[in-house]
């Protein structure tokens, strides 16, 4: 962010404290992000040099400026201005989810798959390349970007929306920071990983050796055995991290009853029409990989 300042131009000398505010909203669709930063000026004339005060803040959206004098009157009308964020190289994206301790082998194309589709000719997009840019919420370039479905509603490059042990939305930080995104999205698709690996033990369990095959891609064809092969849990982990659909069902189960492997590797959504549809995802993300 480039440093910001402010001053009132043409102080009276004799005013004395000077109480400075500057309030970042950002309301865009179901967000009513709001952040306060203060400073007091015991001289008129003393600056306000603003971008200490973000500390380790990184937000984003309409800026709005304003300072009293003694509480009683404003000193000056209010000062408006929009912030905007640009995504970096793609290549830098991808080299920070692949060093993040969390990350695995299929979480830059997770991160890659769900931040597209691609927008002038690059994926990883933690912010839109295309649309108006302005201070309106409805001016999207180089703003979050956020899936257009109202149900689904995901923010960044990982598209956070409901996550973590308590299903919350995401934070202003993840929206302005491609990083802490990046950092969220890999660890709660880390925490998917490690769930699947205990539900696939369960139903390895069950199976008593008989193998499954799913074939996702050509990057993913592997069958199970008793001991459990770790690519099906992948898998798994995969369809989780986007849903398990209107079904609930998971990639696959041991059904005891015909001592057989399911598989359902779609799951059913309600679109932003309202029609019913299926998501192939784990296909979907793999054929980045090594396209069918």
């Amino acid at each position: 962010m480039p440093e910001l300042t402010a001053r009132v131009a043409d102080p009276n000398t004799t005013w004395g404290t000077l109480q400075w505010n500057l309030m970042i909203t950002y309301n865009r669709l179901d967000r009513e992000d709001t952040s306060n930063y203060r400073f007091t000026a015991s001289e008129p004339t003393d600056e306000w040099y603003i971008n200490p005060k973000f500390g380790t803040d990184i937000v984003g959206g309409k800026g709005i400026l304003s300072c009293r004098l003694d509480t009683v009157y404003d000193c000056s009308t209010m000062f408006y201005f929009c912030i905007r964020a640009e995504n970096p190289d793609e290549a830098i994206i991808e080299n920070y989810i692949q060093n993040l301790s969390t990350s695995m082998w299929y979480t830059k194309y997770v991160a890659k798959h769900e931040s597209g589709p691609p927008q002038n000719g690059r994926y990883y997009l933690q912010f839109n390349e295309v649309g108006d840019l302005g201070c309106s919420d409805d001016d999207i370039k180089h703003a979050p970007n956020r899936n257009p479905n109202p149900i689904d509603s995901g923010w960044g490059l990982f598209q956070l929306t409901k996550f973590g042990p308590e299903a919350r939305a995401p934070n202003a930080q993840e929206l302005w920071s491609w990083k802490a995104n990046a950092i969220s999205g890999s660890g709660y698709l880390h925490d998917k990983q490690h769930v699947s690996e205990t539900y696939m033990i369960t139903q390895c369990s069950m199976a008593f050796g008989i193998p499954v095959w799913y074939v996702a891609s050509p990057v993913l064809f592997h069958d199970i055995t008793d001991a459990c092969d770790t690519t099906i849990d992948q898998a798994v982990a995969l369809k989780r991290y986007n849903g398990l659909g209107l079904e609930r069902d998971e990639l696959c189960y041991f059904e005891t009853a015909t001592n057989e492997w399911v598989i359902v590797d779609s799951a059913s959504y309600i679109d932003n029409k309202g029609d019913t549809v299926a998501n192939y995802y784990v296909r979907d993300v793999c054929s980045l990989v090594i396209p069918w």
